[in-house]
This record gives C-alpha cells, structure tokens and sequence, in this order.
C-alpha cells in the first residue's frame, strides 16, 4: 500500500512517518510503503501523477492550499486514492467539509496510534480484496482469449509484483457436461481450498482459483517471488485432497514456472491438451509438460476388424454378441490405460456405425448421442461403470429387441419425487449419487432418457415453472422470496437464470402474467 504524506512541518512529518514504521513493524508488514514525503499541497498534486499513491496523510493547516483543499482535487482526479485529514481542530464545520470532500478519515491531535492502525488496516483491506478481484479478472481474460500481447506497466506493477507463476487444472467431475451455469453457484468449496492453500504461501504471495469456458475444470494460478520446487509437490497434494469426490481423486497437470503473465494462454492451452491426452478413468496422476512421455495411444483405437466384426453383428442382430464384443473392448481399453480423449473418440465411431445400420432415430436424440458419451465418460470412475452407462445409452436410444429389464422408471420416478420435495436445497449430482446409491454415469443416463434433459436442465426447468407458479398464485410475493423458495439464494442470479431460459425477467413475467 503506498502511502504519501503531507505536511509543512518537516518535524510533524518525521513523527508520522515513524509512527507509520512502527505500525507496519508491529503488523509484521511489508505493504505500507511510504513513496513521498510533501511539504504543501501543491507539491503533493504534482507528485501524485509520479507514483499514484493509496493513502494520502495530510494535515489539515498548511500554507497556499489546506487538507480540505487538496482533498477536494485528490477526489476530483483520483478518486480511488483514499485520504486521511489529521487536525488540530475538533469544531464540526471542519468535520463537516472534511465529509464534503470524501475523506477516509478525521482524525484529531494529538495522534492516536491505535486509530491511525485502524483506518490504515481498513484501507489495506479494502484495496486488498479489491486488486485481488481485479487481478482474478484478468487472469480470467488471459486464459479465455489469446488477443491479449501485453499488459500495461501499471497494472503489471499493481496487480501483479510476481516473479513467477504456476498453472494447476484440475477436472470437475461433479460437473454436468451442458449449461452447468444455470446451477445456483456454490463458491464454499473454492474459498476453502484458497484457504488452505494460502497457509503454505508467504505473506507475498498469492493464488486465484478460475473456471474454464466449458466450467469442465478449474485452473488455478500460482503466483511467487521465487520458484517453489519443495512447495509446489505440498501444493499438488494438498489440491488432490481436496477436491476428491466420492473418493475419487482428481488427475491435476501442473505447469513449469512462467514468467510472463501474457505467455499463460498458450501455457493453459498446452497444458488442457496434455491433461486430456493423459486422463484416464480411475487412474488420478499429476501430469506435468516437462516430464510428459510420448505416447502411441493409436493403439487404443478401434480396430478396422473390430469394426467389422460389430457391423457383421448388426447385420445379424445378434445383440448378444455385440454387447460381449462392447464388454470385451472395455476391458483390453482399461487394460491398455486408454486415456478419455481416446475413449470418447471410440465410443462415438461405435454410435455412427449403428446409425449407419440401424433404422433411423429422431435427429434431437441424435445430436445429444456425442454430448451424452462425454458426459458418461467424464463423470465415470472406472472402465466397468461406463461400459454398463454406455450399454444403456444404446438399450434406451436405439432399443434394440433384447431382454433387459427396465428398474431405471421407478428409480428415476423416486429421484423425482426426492428433487420437489428438496427444491430449495442446493442438489448436485453428488447429493443424487449419494443418497440412491447409484454410479454418475447412470444417474446422468437416467435423466436423459426419462426426462431428454440433462440433471441441470431438469431441476433448472422446475425451479421455473415452480417460479412461474407462485409469481402467478402470490403476486405479491418478492421475487426474492421466490428466488429462495426455489434454491437460489442470490436472487440477481436467479433473475439472469430465469430470463436464460423463459425469455424475460422474472419481473416482466410476473407483470405481463398479473
């Protein structure tokens, strides 16, 4: 925090400026950093431009141009610089003006260490959370976009006085393949992991935790003065921990140290690719671009003669051989660790070979087939589990004569009846999986093949409609009244989710509707 004083009394100012030392002393601080030292307001103005200050200290009497005056100009030109007034007259005209001006603080003779603490923490605080949120921001932009070539000087110096920087992502496998943004967000899990995480960093050092486009993974930034080897394998481990699943530990890759902010595009993009090509189901690893090992998963791929062999069952309808042939894949997949990039890329030429052959299916169905093989990969922890999901992907959409039973309907009917009566709870797919006892990649099938809509866009459509409902039924009810009801705690959320997919605000429909 870089703190100008002024004051035309050098003997004042040595006394603020050691009771400003000894503060940041006792606070074990390095970010009070006093930049200037001023001897009237004129002179503090034209230093200003220089070093754009945090706190300007000044008195209030000074010869030419008073405290109040220069206040008055500071928050003309540089509103975001907070100043603090330290007089000797308790009068509340003075007060008064001081409040006029936008001081931070009035603070009287003689000086109290304690208040003079107080309003600099406050300040510190603030401008804290405040670069922090700005800085997550841009970093946010720079792995959303590659246009950004360079950084301002200021803001580079601001936001980011780091010397090196580490990238971790990490899969969300508790995530729903499409419109996961209509879910009411929960950040308790992130701030935890920020927490713990922050423990194993120094004073000056920091980290941001963002979502990808997709919302499939996280990425989290690191950010240090000097390249952490011994920290970096605590902080891979500690991160594994916490966002296990279930159980389930998540695959993270890590870059090597980058040191300028703009090259984090290409190393986010460098590293998802790596990350893809090396996730395997129910196998967590760290994978790192450094160490990556060139691998030949062409032989992961289907082969022409197994491709034949499946057609030549199909022209038979012999599904009892295609589904031991299906079993039979999955378990040389698993034996050869075929990554999910590959997986998916297998279980989708299977799904064209039987559109090709079999009769048929409505071109809705069709178009979900490759998002829902994502989808039942993605949230899978073992060969054995997607080979029974996929299985019952093509048992619902192509329904071929076999003998399997259908138990799906009534799970599906109690899932549904345990979903109206939790609605204003904050359900996940973990929650569902949990409380039935059931695989992710089944209970994604189930909603898809009962409902056609994704877990997301089911419980999103009835917390609508119950919306609509009561907006019709109680119109005087407040929207976030409603927005609770129907488990979404921040009702602005609500109301961007709601206009998603009804087309208006919840305010407009209520009065087009009343």
């Amino acid at each position: 925090m870089k703190i100008m004083l002024v004051d035309d009394e050098p003997i004042f100012l040595e006394q603020l400026k050691e009771l400003i030392t000894r503060i940041a002393s006792e606070e074990r601080s390095t970010s009070f950093e006093i930049i200037a030292e001023c001897y009237s307001g004129q002179m503090a103005l034209d230093r200003i431009p220089l070093s754009i200050p945090d706190v300007i200290v000044t008195d209030i009497k000074m010869s030419s141009m008073d405290g109040i005056e220069l206040a008055h100009k500071v928050q003309q030109r540089w509103p975001s610089t907070a100043v603090i007034i330290i007089s000797g007259f308790s009068t509340f005209d003075y007060a008064r003006d001081a409040l006029r001006a936008n001081v931070e603080e009035y603070l009287l003779k003689p000086i109290e260490a304690d208040a003079v603490r107080s309003v600099l923490l406050r300040i510190q605080e603030r401008l804290s959370n405040k670069t922090y949120s700005k800085g997550k921001e841009i970093l946010q932009l720079l792995i959303e976009t590659n246009r950004i070539s360079s950084l301002p000087e200021l803001i580079q110096e601001r936001l980011f006085p780091y010397a090196h920087y580490r990238l971790l992502i990490i899969p969300d496998h508790d995530f729903s393949i499409d419109n996961d943004m209509l879910l009411p967000q929960s950040l308790k899990v992130e701030e935890t992991y920020y927490s713990k995480s922050k423990s194993y960093l120094d004073e000056q050092e920091e980290l941001w935790v963002l979502r990808t486009n997709s919302r499939k993974e996280l990425v989290v930034v690191f950010a240090f003065q000097t390249d952490p080897a011994v920290k970096l394998n605590n902080l891979l481990q500690l991160s594994q921990n916490h966002f296990m699943n279930k159980g389930r530990c998540p695959s993270i890759a890590y870059s090597d140290s980058v040191n300028h902010l703009t090259d984090i595009n290409m190393v986010y993009r460098k590293l998802t690719d790596e990350l893809y090509k090396n996730l395997v189901i129910g196998q967590p690893k760290f994978i790192s671009l450094s160490n990556r090992i060139e691998s030949h998963h062409d032989i992961s791929l289907l082969k022409a003669d197994e491709m034949e062999q499946l057609s030549l069952y199909l022209n038979k309808s012999d599904w009892k051989q295609i589904k031991k042939l299906i079993n039979h894949l999955f378990r040389n997949w698993g034996n050869k660790h075929t990554p999910l990039l590959y997986l998916e890329k297998n279980l989708k030429s299977i799904v064209r070979l039987l559109e090709q052959q079999l009769p048929p299916i409505d071109i809705v169905t069709s178009k979900t087939l490759e998002i829902r093989i994502e989808e039942l990969c993605f949230v899978s922890s073992s060969f054995s589990e997607t080979a029974e999901s996929f299985w019952d992907l093509i048992i619902h959409v192509f329904q071929p004569q076999v003998n399997e039973s259908d138990s799906g309907a009534l799970l599906f009917h109690q899932i549904e009846n345990y979903v109206s009566a939790h609605l204003k709870e904050a359900l996940t797919l973990g929650d569902l999986i949990e409380r039935f006892h059931i695989s992710s990649s089944y209970l994604c099938n189930l909603f898809r093949n009962n409902s056609g809509k994704s877990f997301v866009e089911y419980i999103t459509a009835l917390r609508v409609e119950k919306a609509k409902s009561l907006m019709l039924n109680y119109p005087s009810m407040l929207l976030k009244d409603i927005a609770e009801i129907v488990g979404y705690q921040d009702h602005h959320y609500f109301s961007r989710v709601f206009k998603t997919v009804v087309g208006t605000t919840p305010k407009e429909y209520k009065n087009i509707s009343n």
